[in-house]
């Protein structure tokens, strides 16, 4: 069994962190940024998880198309996540991770642009593997992220509120937004406005932790 670090034993236990002192009334900020800092994991897993639907149904593609480049871009982000997360260590979880999701500002069109000028299997495979990286970059120093924005007796609670709130809201509606967006727009080119959207409000959650929560 691995003993509780000495910041852990050392701590006041709160009975009810959600009535008590918590993220929701005492750090507030970080709580908002930690939802929306996942934002961008969140919708980069359920965008790979709704390629095999976008490429049978908009791209006229095989149905195994998806399939293909989202095991690929899992196996990526298995192998490439623990690296990163070193690198992290080294240079700060804020830093690695801002600059995945500007570069994800910077590659989310021209992704989609190249896929839906270029339909195939070969290019769909392509793309998934280039958002596994972006993935494994920013899924990465994620977690030690979000457990620094906590303090030591209700980071469990604020870890687990903050996640949930940003798969949901970013996440959990993904599929419906983004067939919503094509349905209404008549553009193939509207996943990645959503994706280049939430993007933007991680990148905004990022700053806030840098600059007011003092994060690197």
């Amino acid at each position: 069994m691995v003993p509780e670090t000495p910041e852990f034993v050392e701590t006041e236990v709160v009975s009810s962190p959600l009535t008590g002192p918590s993220p929701v009334t005492t750090i507030g900020h970080a709580g908002l940024s930690g939802s929306v800092i996942v934002g961008f994991a969140s919708i980069s897993v359920y965008l790979i998880i709704y390629m095999p639907t976008f490429a049978v149904k908009n791209l006229d593609l095989p149905g195994y198309a998806g399939y293909l480049g989202g095991i690929i871009s899992g196996v990526v982000t298995l192998v490439g996540a623990p690296y990163v997360g070193k690198l992290a260590d080294r240079v700060g979880c804020v830093q690695v991770m801002t600059v995945t999701a500007a570069a994800a500002l910077v590659l989310g069109w021209p992704l989609f642009k190249i896929l839906v000028g270029n339909p195939s299997v070969l290019t769909l495979t392509l793309v998934q593997f280039v958002l596994g990286i972006l993935l494994a970059f920013y899924f990465g120093p994620l977690p030690a992220l979000l457990a620094e924005m906590f303090p030591t007796n209700i980071r469990s609670t604020g870890m687990s509120v903050s996640y949930n709130i940003g798969v949901t809201v970013f996440g959990g509606f993904a599929p419906l937004i983004l067939t919503w967006l094509i349905a209404s727009t008549g553009s193939l080119l509207a996943p990645s406005y959503y994706y280049v959207a939430v993007a933007t409000v991680s990148v905004l959650g990022l700053t806030v932790a840098r600059t007011r929560l003092g994060h690197r």
